[in-house]
């Protein structure tokens, strides 16, 4: 049953704002933290858990945000998504905003690196199991430029 527009939200959305400043931050100084030799090990250790972390809360609370306010925003494309995985590009899908959020939620690995370089590059990689289709594996790659954009976005209509 989706919340009546005249309710307001169980999110602290200035709590929710100042959790998506940090996981940008973390994502924007990947490179710099992880190329600094004092400081790599401490990354290595701590980045990838405290990346997840806040991106799993966000998109729970941005699932709970977009049902007070089902709008456009949900259906906003942020990135490509394959159901079954591996997959040709032919047979990815745009992946929408609400859809991120659950597949986040659900996800069974989240890799907010490039591999081919070690830091993070504006995409993160979302991997889930399907449920009762054999082995196969959904996958989804999260332009997190355009997805934090509709975070703060949704953020404004709820305020």
């Amino acid at each position: 049953m989706a919340a009546e527009h005249h309710e307001t939200p169980i999110i602290n959305v200035a709590s929710y704002l100042r959790d998506l400043y940090q996981l940008i931050v973390l994502l924007l100084a990947d490179e710099k933290v992880a190329g600094d030799t004092q400081f790599k090990e401490l990354s290595e250790v701590n980045h990838d858990s405290e990346v997840n972390r806040l991106l799993i809360w966000i998109a729970t609370a941005t699932r709970q945000l977009l049902d007070l306010r089902p709008r456009h925003v949900g259906d906003a494309p942020c990135g490509r998504y394959w159901d079954i995985f591996p997959g040709d590009d032919l047979a990815a899908a745009p992946l929408r905003f609400r859809q991120a959020c659950n597949i986040i939620i659900h996800a069974v690995e989240l890799i907010s690196y490039d591999p081919d370089c070690g830091y993070h590059r504006g995409t993160i990689t979302i991997r889930g199991r399907r449920r009762g289709r054999g082995r196969h594996a959904n996958r989804a790659m999260l332009d997190f430029g355009q997805f934090a954009k509709y975070c703060i976005l949704l953020s404004k209509e709820v305020a």
